[in-house]
């Protein structure tokens, strides 16, 4: 885009402003360094806009964001600078606007996974977005996706929500889940231990009308039960309408192709980055927009806040304490 304004035959036909510009939307202020300075060495004039360059900024007299209107090729910033007053009010410059030729997002898988949980500023890019030049595209990269195109369409073809868990894990309660009962969404609950299956099962039968069949409308699945028993299960969950919700351990995540799933749901935290990408994996092959919920404890969420919060330094030496 830099080298086409300055010799056209490069791409004959192709136009882009005299002084063009990229905007990058960056998840730490760590990555947003190292981008800025692998662009300088690249001859990129790049400029990164977080809290920490602002303040240093307003202490030596200058407006980064009045910086970014010329001159700059690559403005980087966090998804909340994206949705700041002085990001709308730069855009409000027209000589800002009118260069803009692009909006990239790094880590874009991150929408989904930090986005609906502790950093709603990642769900408001796409709103953003619509607020540039029409037609300008936009452009997610990420390299932690497994090699697999089923993974991607796993995670990318429906929604993934995070909602906090506010009912203890180990008790009796869940009223988090009561929404259930009130659709006829096919739906999976999965619970990291029988106990827990258990639980869901009789807390869900204690919110049901009294003229349900509670044993076929909300049916268990795990390993204490016969074989037999299970596969009913799924046939029941298949074939009967009112055979509404199977409340599952892991051994109904892999290998098992429900079509008619709609919702998945798990309560607590994954119990590892495969579980995450599997049990989302069981909803959506016949589903009309299918979707995964996983509900997570306040006290992790309040965890993942701390760890992102801290510095690089400091989450090193929490790393060498676990080692």
């Amino acid at each position: 885009m830099i080298a086409i304004p300055r010799n056209p035959s490069l791409c004959p036909g192709v136009k882009f402003p005299k002084d063009p510009a990229i905007v990058v939307v960056c998840p730490t202020n760590s990555i947003e360094q190292q981008m800025e300075q692998n662009m300088a060495k690249l001859g990129i004039h790049a400029l990164m806009i977080n809290s920490d360059t602002v303040t240093a900024a307003r202490i030596r007299s200058e407006d980064l964001w009045k910086k970014a209107r010329e001159g700059i090729s690559m403005l980087i910033l966090g998804p909340e600078q994206l949705i700041s007053k002085g990001f709308q009010d730069l855009l409000k410059c027209e000589a800002f606007y009118d260069r803009v030729c692009d909006l990239g997002v790094d880590k874009i898988h991150l929408l989904a996974m930090w986005g609906l949980g502790f950093r709603k500023a990642f769900t408001q890019i796409g709103f953003m977005w619509a607020r540039f030049c029409a037609g300008i595209p936009i452009i997610g990269l990420t390299a932690t996706l497994l090699a697999d195109p089923t993974i991607a369409d796993a995670i990318f073809d429906f929604p993934i929500l995070f909602r906090t868990l506010y009912s203890g894990i180990d008790g009796l309660y869940f009223p988090e889940l009561v929404w259930v009962l009130r659709n006829s969404d096919k739906t999976l609950i999965f619970g990291a231990t029988i106990s827990l299956v258990f639980r869901i099962k009789i807390y869900l039968d204690s919110q049901c009308a009294e003229d349900v069949d509670r044993d076929l409308r909300i049916r268990v699945y795990h390993s204490i039960n016969w074989p037999e028993e299970n596969l009913e299960t799924i046939e029941l969950f298949k074939s009967n309408p009112g055979c509404q919700i199977i409340v599952c351990t892991n051994g109904l995540a892999q290998g098992n192709d429900i079509s008619a799933v709609r919702t998945v749901i798990q309560v607590g935290e994954p119990e590892s980055a495969e579980m995450f990408i599997q049990k989302p994996g069981r909803a959506g092959l016949n589903a009309e927009n299918p979707r995964a919920i996983f509900y997570i404890s306040a006290l992790w969420v309040a965890k993942a806040i701390k760890i992102i919060s801290q510095s690089d330094a400091e989450n090193a030496v929490m790393r060498t304490a676990v080692l």
